[in-house]
């Protein structure tokens, strides 16, 4: 059996508390994935952002809590993205019928309810992970089959049409595709909102740095 390391991308785990039995929250381990591929790092350069790398050397510890703060609004963002199907510079096509109907997994025996948009249940596995060493923040995937899903959805990928497919379409009175395959055109998602967002990333770390030194100073202030 693969372990999770196995997997391209693979940057360790992160923990995420969920609701348990009864209703009480616990902490859950997710592998965590997120490469030049499928994910988007957010890290500090002396030549990019000269004064942020100054907040880095003057305050480290502020800077670190900060970029958690910035990996889940980012998250945040590329969910909303999601949904919206609106990321900046993109111009995602509309879900087609066979699509909305989720078509070719009823055909594949995986029967799930219609779809709202293209990325389905994956919104639910976006996940960030901050690195305290290395000060930077990653947000990618909570699985190998996610992120490889992920990917295919963002390049576009064909579907080749099989006869029990094309038996499936006239069984359940759809046109049959003339074609071989099916065309998923490219849905680029991470790499958009992180270039549409960068500069309120950058802001809102700046924002939580000064926040958290105001905080620390009127603490020590009651002192």
């Amino acid at each position: 059996m693969s372990s999770w390391s196995d997997f391209e991308g693979y940057q360790g785990t992160i923990r995420f508390p969920v609701k348990g039995h009864q209703g009480k929250t616990v902490l859950r381990t997710y592998p965590f994935y997120s490469s030049h591929r499928g994910g988007a790092r957010v890290a500090i350069r002396d030549t990019t952002a000269p004064f942020m790398a100054f907040l880095v050397r003057t305050f480290p510890s502020e800077f670190n809590r900060a970029l958690g703060s910035a990996g889940w609004w980012l998250q945040q963002e590329i969910k909303n993205t999601v949904y919206d199907e609106d990321p900046p510079g993109e111009n995602w096509p509309e879900l087609s019928e066979i699509q909305q109907q989720r078509v070719l997994d009823d055909a594949k025996g995986h029967f799930r309810q219609p779809a709202t948009h293209a990325y389905g249940q994956l919104v639910k596995a976006v996940g960030y992970r901050r690195d305290k060493r290395l000060m930077r923040v990653r947000v990618g995937w909570l699985s190998p089959a996610a992120a490889r899903r992920a990917w295919s959805l963002q390049r576009g990928f064909s579907t080749r049409v099989t006869d029990k497919m094309r038996r499936f379409f006239g069984a359940a009175g759809l046109p049959i595709p003339a074609e071989d395959t099916i065309e998923s055109p490219p849905r680029d998602l991470i790499t958009p909102v992180y270039e549409g967002t960068r500069d309120e990333i950058f802001e809102r770390i700046e924002q939580k740095i000064s926040y958290y030194l105001g905080k620390s100073s009127r603490a020590f202030a009651l002192r």
